[in-house]
């Protein structure tokens, strides 16, 4: 529950324009740790994206029936990330240039 608190107020910063400071924190200097399934949830529910499953914008490493699919595939399908990877690896951590390109494709796209 922290580590979410921490990324929303991150997310909160970027609302306020501070993308390059962003991309200069480091996320895991303060402890904040996500998933990148997490963090892609996170990004679409603070912007208010309605999410929904489809499976032309899925990943192999993805079922439709895993909590976090509907906001992959809307982020696939929305552009906001790339679907040239066979894999999504919603497990991995992510890194902070990795949450920057999310959140400005997300607020900014």
């Amino acid at each position: 529950v922290l580590f979410k608190q921490q990324f929303k107020l991150k997310l909160l910063e970027l609302e306020q324009g501070d993308l390059a400071e962003l991309l200069n924190q480091d996320l895991a200097e303060d402890g904040v740790t996500v998933a990148s399934k997490e963090a892609l949830k996170m990004i679409l529910s603070f912007k208010k994206v309605t999410a929904s499953f489809e499976k032309n914008y899925s990943f192999s490493d993805i079922s439709e029936n895993d909590w976090w699919s509907k906001y992959i595939s809307t982020a696939a399908k929305k552009g906001y990330i790339e679907k040239n990877n066979i894999n999504f690896y919603p497990e991995s951590s992510i890194t902070r240039k990795e949450v920057a390109k999310m959140i400005y494709n997300v607020f900014y796209k």
